[in-house]
């Protein structure tokens, strides 16, 4: 069905009724073939806008699948887009399908997302769930999925983005190098964009900046649930992240 649209919304839009095709014949969630899965508060924009920046691909998000750009972020409509949900239910899972999960310590990201431990512990089986969407990374085709690190994303941004990049198929070292050069203005940008959503604390310079006035022993706490219900995924996936 995807393929389908593409073809007869080309078609049409060289005729100039793109914005009428797309009024009568939304997107499916099935229709993706790219799935960027994440928490709330582990880094979504700044990957999200590298996403759009190599690519050229549209995002859609929400439950209405809308078009969402970053910061600006112009996409070419002839090229699929793809979709970003905090939610692994919205997912739909299939042979061809790739997946990027982007996490970060769910301690930082659930103090930011929760405001405390003690709410963090008590809505931490909700349905933007991150050991879920963990879970979901796990079962999924090892050649079809991406782990991304927002730590990683932050000290290694040369590193992790070629693998992003490669991953999905439009990595040209000259385009990577001059981002990377200019990276602190696109960071900036990202940051004034991200203002309407409330603003990011860290900005990216503290990766502990959540977490390192709670007690040891409400974070602890969190390590404590993750290992005891999530034991696999601990060992394989959060391992780096203990107290």
């Amino acid at each position: 069905m995807g393929k389908v649209f593409y073809y007869i919304r080309d078609f049409i839009k060289a005729r100039g009724c793109y914005f009428a095709l797309l009024a009568i014949a939304p997107l499916s969630s099935s229709e993706f073939d790219l799935y960027f899965l994440t928490y709330p508060r582990c880094g979504t924009h700044w990957l999200m806008y590298c996403i759009g920046h190599f690519s050229h691909r549209e995002c859609r998000a929400g439950p209405k699948l809308i078009s969402y750009s970053t910061a600006g972020i112009e996409h070419d409509p002839t090229l699929p887009p793809y979709r970003h949900t905090h939610f692994h239910s919205q997912v739909e899972k299939s042979d061809d399908t790739l997946l990027i999960l982007q996490v970060r310590n769910y301690k930082e990201c659930m103090i930011r997302h929760h405001r405390s431990v003690k709410k963090a512990l008590q809505n931490i089986s909700e349905k933007k769930n991150y050991f879920e969407n963990l879970k979901l990374y796990d079962s999924w085709d090892p050649e079809r999925r991406l782990l991304v690190y927002y730590e990683d994303l932050i000290l290694h941004p040369k590193q992790t983005l070629t693998k992003v990049l490669k991953f999905l198929d439009c990595y040209d070292e000259q385009e990577l190098e001059e981002f990377l050069f200019n990276i602190a203005a696109h960071r900036r940008k990202v940051l004034q964009f991200y203002k309407k959503y409330g603003g990011a604390r860290s900005k990216g310079k503290d990766l502990t900046y959540h977490s390192k006035d709670v007690s040891d022993r409400e974070l602890q706490a969190l390590d404590d649930y993750a290992k005891k219900n999530y034991p696999n995924l601990w060992k394989k996936y959060l391992w780096m992240y203990a107290q």
